[in-house]
């Protein structure tokens, strides 16, 4: 008997051919059908722009789908996020760094001094978030066996608890000097940018990812999923053989490197279907939410932002009160920005958002509401003689040159 294919429950905006091009929705849902048919269990898509939901897909059961028990994969099924976590934290990063609590360019150390351990006191926290810092595993990990496999007791959930490992990686030597090479650090990066971010701003990332994104933007986002909204999460179902990274199959020193990384996140027993797991803090891959809440995220601050006096309008019409601070940068220090950041767009501005000597630079194309944007000391704030704040632009041109290194 063939198995019946899953139903895609499909929403779309009045104007999505208008805002993704003609026929895309209808390729985008084809897509996602074809790829719904080939899973054992179910799935979800988002697309939103300025805000507002443009295309959402679902299809398929919270489960497998051969049990007749599985729920329907619904609005508030979640699923666990893996690596895009680290673009939680990322986002949690440049909003403390915004806001001035954290210098992406100063030592780990300045923050954890314990960090300065094994030649690392000049290791910079930039480096942390670009993967370039050379701990891609924790030597040695609790969590593993003389073989580097998974642990039969329960030393085994050694790996959850993110303070622990974060003490072990504060005392190892990297494997190459810090900045020299770029090799992902799938698991370690949640365990330091926890560190670096618990220490620089007494908070930890799962209350920042709560108090600062998800409840004021309304976003079905987790961090440390509370127990209640356990019986929501969709469990993750491995492809029989899967294997990660098959490329290196045929170089040893490198998947030596890649098996160590994983190992106890990709143990047999599937420790991300536990509740364990969806109750630690782990930040380089234990999040979890819907699509339409990542979604959200990302585009929620994508409009481009007008001043009003204290307040502002986004580029969708919506009026708000500005705890942003959005500032337009003068024209005349766009040429040096422009080579900084390797952009020649002429119909591309600049908006930075700056809070104290430190500020976000975005580049905003105004027709499209795009934008690519990252973290920089890039603006200092600008004073006169007598210690008086000069209004937004003045002085601003040379002032970013300087800055620009």
């Amino acid at each position: 008997m063939t198995e019946p294919q899953p139903t895609t429950t499909s929403q779309l905006s009045h104007n999505a051919d208008a805002l993704l091009g003609p026929g895309v929705a209808e390729r985008l849902t084809d897509t996602f059908e074809r790829h719904a048919a080939q899973s054992q269990g179910g799935m979800e898509f988002s697309v939103y722009r300025a805000g507002e939901p443009v295309i959402e897909l679902r299809a398929g059961v919270a489960g497998k789908r051969a049990d007749t028990s599985a729920r329907v994969w619904d609005e508030r099924t979640l699923a666990v996020f893996f690596s895009g976590t680290k673009g939680l934290v990322a986002t949690i990063a440049a909003k403390a760094a915004g806001e001035g609590l954290l210098d992406v360019e100063a030592p780990v150390a300045h923050y954890w001094p314990e960090f300065a351990a094994a030649g690392k006191e000049t290791v910079s926290v930039a480096q942390v978030l670009s993967h370039t810092v050379g701990l891609p595993y924790v030597d040695p990990d609790p969590s593993l066996d003389a073989d580097y496999r998974p642990r039969a007791d329960e030393a085994q959930w050694a790996f959850l608890d993110s303070r622990k490992m974060a003490s072990i990686l504060a005392q190892q030597a990297p494997l190459w000097e810090p900045g020299t090479k770029v090799a992902y650090h799938a698991v370690t990066y949640g365990y330091l940018m926890s560190e670096i971010i618990l220490r620089a701003t007494g908070r930890s990332v799962a209350q920042w990812l709560h108090e600062d994104l998800a409840q004021p933007f309304g976003l079905d986002l987790h961090l440390g999923l509370p127990a209640e909204d356990e019986d929501r999460v969709a469990p993750i179902i491995q492809a029989p053989g899967y294997s990660i990274s098959t490329y290196l199959k045929n170089d040893p020193t490198r998947r030596a490197v890649i098996d160590r990384m994983y190992a106890s996140l990709l143990a047999p027993t599937l420790p991300m279907n536990t509740r364990a797991f969806h109750a630690a803090e782990i930040s380089a891959g234990g999040g979890m939410g819907t699509a339409a809440a990542m979604a959200k995220l990302y585009t929620a601050g994508h409009a481009r932002p007008t001043r009003r006096g204290n307040r502002c309008t986004r580029g969708h019409g919506e009026r708000t009160a500005d705890p942003i601070g959005w500032t337009r940068c003068p024209q005349r220090s766009a040429p040096a920005l422009r080579s900084r950041f390797r952009t020649h767009r002429p119909d591309w501005h600049l908006w930075a958002r700056r809070s104290s000597l430190r500020a976000l630079w975005c580049w905003r194309e105004p027709a499209r509401s795009l934008a690519r944007g990252g973290v920089r000391v890039l603006i200092p704030e600008q004073r006169d003689a007598h210690g008086e704040r000069r209004p937004a632009g003045q002085g601003s041109a040379a002032g970013a040159r300087r800055a620009v290194r």
